[in-house]
């Protein structure tokens, strides 16, 4: 079997000033170590690993890092089950 493990790490550090100012990278370099970090650890059980950074805002870094057009997270916590249900719903809906 096998497997693909995507981590996504939000750069979700920053404070309203640094977001009003643009200025996000420190938290992107602080999650970028925490994806690799992440990936490394399960890298001997999957057959592919991928680290990201993702948007200052966690739900809109799952959305994007999971691209399929339509999907709207509306709810956290998010059970995987839920989730599937969620990205079928979106993919029905294009």
């Amino acid at each position: 079997m096998i497997v693909w493990i995507r981590v996504v790490a939000p750069a979700a550090d920053v404070s309203p000033l640094q977001w009003l100012a643009s200025d996000e990278d420190e938290a992107r370099e602080k999650a970028a170590g925490v994806a690799s970090e992440a990936a490394e650890s399960v890298e001997p059980e999957a057959a592919r690993t991928e680290a990201e950074v993702g948007d200052t805002d966690p739900v809109q870094a799952i959305e994007d890092a999971l691209g399929v057009e339509g999907l709207e997270i509306l709810e956290i916590p998010l059970s995987p089950n839920r989730l599937w249900e969620l990205v079928e719903a979106a993919k029905g809906k294009s």
